[in-house]
């Protein structure tokens, strides 16, 4: 018997039907009720731990076709014959594909990687090209799950999701770097040369005079590499600061330049 026969619905039913099926049966047959049967429950519980993930779900109908390579053949009397035919046999079918995800950190997707994959049959290499975007899918063809009936058949494919860790000194926006430089409010003023380090790069950045909070700076084709180009986009770095404490001495400084500044609107 098979848990969708232990559950009274069809291979087809949806997530629904199976939570509402062994919700009815759970409470027809719990062992604290009267007239109760553990060991029936203890199939519906079973049943429906397996049917209500997705993941187990397909594992289990997997491993059941792999075991029954006929069944369809049979059931298609009561259903469309022809299709079920080409399903098992037809040369539009494949094996199944399998679904993964990879992980880069900003290193990686800047300089593109060669990551190992392990599915458990196979395991190989994948070439993970520089730029790549986060959720990008890399389709490898003919390396999913061989079909289940038809050894003639061509495999599946393999589908590898490619997810950006993040990281806390940046942040990708397009094919642009962003990142935060602290100054103090007088070099803002003033401009300076200033020293940048991130993940990829060592430069000296030239901040001009009278910047401000919240100015962002471009640096052409010091970001992320454009995908499938040999182009780059920028760094962009926004300026922040901080008001220090500052002296009886400095606050008179700041005082007479305020004066200054109201004479000269004057």
């Amino acid at each position: 018997m098979t848990y969708y026969e232990v559950l009274g619905v069809s291979e087809s039913a949806t997530a629904a039907e199976i939570k509402k099926a062994y919700r009815k049966l759970s409470k027809q047959y719990h062992p604290d009720i009267q007239g109760g049967d553990e060991n029936k429950f203890k199939q519906i519980s079973e049943a429906y731990e397996v049917l209500s993930d997705s993941s187990k779900r397909s594992d289990y109908d997997y491993k059941q076709n792999a075991a029954n390579p006929f069944s369809d053949f049979f059931n298609a009397f009561n259903g469309d014959f022809s299709s079920m035919f080409n399903n098992a046999y037809g040369h539009a079918t494949k094996g199944n594909d399998v679904r993964l995800s990879m992980n880069l950190d900003i290193l990686e997707v800047y300089q593109g990687t060669t990551k190992n994959v392990n599915i458990g049959y196979e395991d190989f290499n994948v070439n993970i090209p520089a730029g790549i975007k986060n959720g990008a899918k890399l389709r490898l063809s003919g390396k999913g799950q061989p079909h289940p009936v038809n050894s003639s058949a061509p495999r599946g494919d393999i589908i590898i999701t490619i997810q950006h860790l993040p990281n806390p000194d940046l942040i990708i926006t397009g094919d642009d770097i962003w990142i935060d430089l602290s100054l103090d409010p007088l070099d803002l003023l003033l401009g300076t040369s200033v020293n940048v380090t991130t993940p990829l790069h060592n430069m000296s950045v030239k901040v001009p005079k009278n910047s401000y909070e919240g100015k962002a700076l471009r640096i052409s084709g010091k970001g992320m590499p454009i995908y499938n180009t040999s182009s780059y986009g920028n760094l962009m770095i926004k300026l922040r600061t901080q008001i220090p404490r500052l002296s009886d001495q400095q606050l008179e400084v700041i005082k007479q330049a305020k004066k200054l500044s109201k004479e000269n609107v004057k």
